[in-house]
C-alpha cells in the first residue's frame, strides 16, 4: 500500500477544475469497504481494487497532454489491475486457513455471547461456511453441551467463538504451528563485528545453527561460497566461545548451537583466530581472523501468522513452514554506442545510475543475448561484463556491485588468469562464453545494467518497458504527429515563435497520410503557412528543408512552383486548391497550424 501511496497520491484533487485529456474526476467520495477478516483474500483484494478504481475515478486529475501522463495513467490503471490479478491468485481459497476457537465457562443469552466473542475482537462461531472448518469445530468440541453459533436462539447456552488472529489463554484453545526461521542473504563483504551488528539493525542475528538438521538444511542452499558462523571466542585465548545472540557454550556444541568443524578445527592459529566461519559448498567450519571480510546471513525466528519483509521478499509463517514471495525486479540492460577502458565502463553505466552488466540468472543472461542479437548497429564480438576478480581462485569472483551471488557462462578453461594479470572480464557474444582478461587491455563496447522494482516504467526513445511478474516488457513507442490549428494570421517567423512554445514545428508532412489527415478539415478551407524552408541555391523541389531540418516531405507544388528563389524562402499550401504549395516571401501574414509529435504506443492512428 506504501507503494499505492508514492504511485498514486501525487495526482489527487480535491475539487475545482481539472484540464486533462485523461481524466475527468466527478469529486465524488468513495464508498469505503473494510477488510472483512471472515471473507476469503480474494474477495477483500476485489473490495480494495474496486475502491482504488472508483477513487481514480472521482478524485484523479492528470493536467497536460504528453507522454508522461500517459505514463502515469498506465501506472495508475497497472495499480487496480495488480490487485484484480492478485485476487485471482487467491480464487477458490477460504478466508484464513487456521482458526482458534474458545468456550465460554459460563452460559449466557445469544446476544450476551455475541458480545462475549466481539469483547475479545472475535465472533460467533459459523461451523456451515465450509466442510472443512465444521470438521474441525466439530473435533475441537467437547462431547457434552449446547453451544451458540451464528443462529438466532434465545436458550441459554455456552458460547462458542472464533477468531483467525488471536490465541486465547484458555486450556481449550487449538495450538498453532511451530515458529519459523527466516533467513536475509547479506551479499556485502564485512568483517565479523561489522556483519553482526548489521543483523542486529534489522533486529535479526548472525547466523549459527541450533542442530545437525538446521545445520544441513542451511548448507543445502546450494550457494557456494564461505560465510561467517555467528559464533566468536570469548577471549583471544579461550576456548569457550559466544553465539551472536549473546549465549556462551564450549568448542564443540551444545544445547543452544550446533557446529561441524573441518578436521584439525578449530586451531586458533598464532592465537588470531577468534571467528567461525562456514564454506558452504564442503559444509564444515573453520576458525579464522575475525577482520577478514566475508559475506553473512542474518537469521530471526518468527510466529506463527507473523510477517517478515526485506529489500527482496515478504515471508509469512504458515502451517506448512515459512512461504516466501519475492518483491520481484528486473534487469533493463542498454547497449552503449562507444568503447571504454574497464573502469570507464563503469564510470559511465554509474553516471546513469546504472552498473556494467551483469547476470544473477540464466534467464538474465539469456535476455542479454536477445537484446544483442535485435541490435542491428555493427558491434565487435567481445565486451566488457561486470565481473571483478577477489582471489587468485577459480571461484574468487564478484559482480562490480559487490555481490557473489550471480551466474557466469565461462569459456572451456577460462578463467586461466593469465599471467597472474586477469582481473576483470569479458563476454565474446558470438559464442556467447566468458573470459578473463587484462583490465588494462584494449577498449571494448560494454551496456549497462539498470535495476528495475516491480511495477516501475522506463520510458526510452522508441518504447517503453515496465517491470512484471514475467520479466521486462517492453513496447514500441510511435512518434505520431498532430496538428493543432492556431487562430490569427502572422509571418512565417512569429508562427514559428508559437509552434515552438508548444513544443512543436508549424505544420509539414512526411508523407500522403499525414497529408491527407490535415486536408481532410473541412472546417479549415483556408491558405496556411508549410513549415519547410528554402535552403538554395536554386530553384528545386529538393532545396527545401522541414522546419526540423528534415530533407524528406510530402511534396505537392503547384505547377510551376517553386519559382521565387532567395526572394521566396517560406511556403504556403492552399487548401482551397487541393493543397498545393507555392512559394511566397516570409513576411507576409498567413494563418497556420502546429505539428506537435505524441509519443504513443503501438501505431499512429
Amino acid at each position: 500500500m506504501e507503494r499505492v501511496k508514492e504511485l498514486a497520491f501525487p495526482f489527487y484533487k480535491s475539487g475545482g477544475e481539472c484540464d486533462s485529456e485523461y481524466t475527468f474526476p466527478t469529486f465524488v467520495e468513495v464508498d469505503s469497504t473494510p477488510y472483512d477478516t471472515r471473507v476469503s483474500e480474494a474477495s477483500n483484494l476485489k473490495n480494495l481494487a474496486a475502491m482504488l478504481d472508483d477513487w481514480i475515478s472521482s478524485f484523479v486529475c492528470l493536467e497536460g497532454n504528453m507522454v508522461e501522463d500517459k505514463k502515469n495513467l498506465h501506472v495508475l490503471g497497472r495499480i487496480v489491475e495488480n490487485f484484480v490479478t492478485l485476487a485471482k491468485k487467491f480464487e477458490g481459497e477460504d478466508a484464513p486457513e487456521f482458526y482458534y476457537y474458545e468456550i465460554s465457562e459460563e452460559s449466557m443469552g445469544r446476544d450476551e455471547a455475541a458480545n462475549f466473542c466481539y469483547g475479545k475482537d472475535m465472533w460467533l462461531a459459523e461451523p456451515g461456511i465450509d466442510v472443512a472448518r465444521k470438521q474441525m469445530l466439530i473435533d475441537f468440541l467437547p462431547e457434552e453441551g449446547q453451544f451458540w453459533f451464528d443462529a438466532l436462539c434465545e436458550a441459554g447456552e455456552l458460547s462458542e467463538s472464533t477468531t483467525t488472529t488471536t490465541t486465547t489463554t484458555t486450556t481449550q484453545t487449538l495450538l498453532p504451528p511451530e515458529d519459523c526461521l527466516v533467513l536475509i542473504r547479506g551479499e556485502e563483504h564485512l568483517t565479523y563485528d561489522d556483519a553482526r551488528d548489521t543483523c542486529a539493525d534489522d533486529g535479526m542475528n548472525l547466523y549459527f545453527s541450533k542442530n545437525s538438521d538446521q545445520f544441513d538444511d542451511f548448507i543445502a542452499e546450494d550457494i557456494s561460497r564461505t560465510e561467517w558462523y555467528g559464533l566468536k571466542r570469548t577471549s583471544r585465548y579461550s576456548n569457550t566461545w559466544v553465539t551472536s545472540d549473546g549465549v556462551e557454550g564450549p568448542t564443540y556444541g551444545n544445547d543452544y548451537y550446533y557446529v561441524r568443524w573441518n578436521a584439525g578445527e578449530p586451531n586458533n592459529s598464532n592465537y588470531n583466530e577468534g571467528c567461525a566461519m562456514v564454506n558452504m559448498h564442503k559444509g564444515t567450519m573453520n576458525d579464522i581472523p575475525c577482520d577478514r571480510r566475508f559475506a553473512y546471513t542474518c537469521a530471526k525466528m518468527i510466529s506463527f501468522g507473523e510477517e517478515h519483509t526485506s529489500d527482496d521478499e515478504r515471508c509469512i509463517c504458515t502451517a506448512t513452514g515459512l512461504i516466501c514471495k519475492p518483491k520481484y525486479t528486473c534487469a533493463l540492460f542498454e547497449k552503449q554506442r562507444e568503447k571504454s577502458t574497464f573502469d570507464g565502463a563503469k564510470d559511465q553505466c554509474a553516471q546513469n545510475n546504472a552498473t556494467l552488466a551483469f547476470f544473477k540468472t540464466e534467464q538474465e543472461f539469456e535476455q542479454f543475448l536477445d537484446i544483442d542479437e535485435d541490435d542491428s548497429r555493427d558491434r565487435d564480438d567481445e565486451e566488457w561484463i561486470g565481473y571483478e576478480r577477489t582471489g587468485l581462485g577459480v571461484d574468487d569472483w564478484q559482480t562490480v556491485d559487490g555481490s557473489t551471488d550471480f551466474f557466469v557462462e565461462w569459456k572451456n578453461g577460462e578463467p586461466d588468469n593469465d599471467d597472474d594479470n586477469e582481473f576483470c572480464a569479458e563476454i565474446d557474444i558470438k559464442k556467447e562464453e566468458m573470459s578473463d582478461v587484462d583490465c588494462n587491455g584494449k577498449d571494448k563496447k560494454f551496456s549497462c545494467r539498470q535495476e528495475l522494482i516491480a511495477g516501475e516504467i522506463i520510458v526510452k526513445e522508441k518504447e517503453i518497458c515496465e517491470c512484471t511478474e514475467d520479466g521486462i516488457e517492453c513496447e514500441r513507442l510511435s512518434q505520431c504527429p498532430e496538428f493543432v490549428r492556431m487562430e490569427g494570421a502572422m509571418t512565417y517567423a512569429e508562427a514559428k515563435a508559437e509552434c515552438a512554445e508548444l513544443n512543436g514545428h508549424v505544420a509539414f508532412f512526411e508523407d500522403e497520410d499525414e497529408f491527407d489527415k490535415f486536408i481532410d478539415d473541412d472546417n479549415f478551407k483556408r491558405k496556411e503557412w508549410i513549415g519547410i524552408d528554402f535552403v538554395g541555391p536554386y530553384n528545386s523541389q529538393s532545396n527545401w528543408r522541414t522546419a526540423d531540418g528534415g530533407e524528406e516531405y510530402y511534396r505537392y507544388w503547384n505547377f510551376g512552383e517553386p519559382n521565387g528563389g532567395w526572394d521566396e524562402p517560406c511556403a504556403e499550401i492552399d487548401m482551397n486548391n487541393r493543397g498545393k504549395y507555392n512559394d511566397i516571401k516570409c513576411d507576409e501574414k498567413r494563418e497556420f497550424s502546429c505539428r506537435i509529435i505524441k509519443i504513443t504506443r503501438g501505431r499512429c492512428h
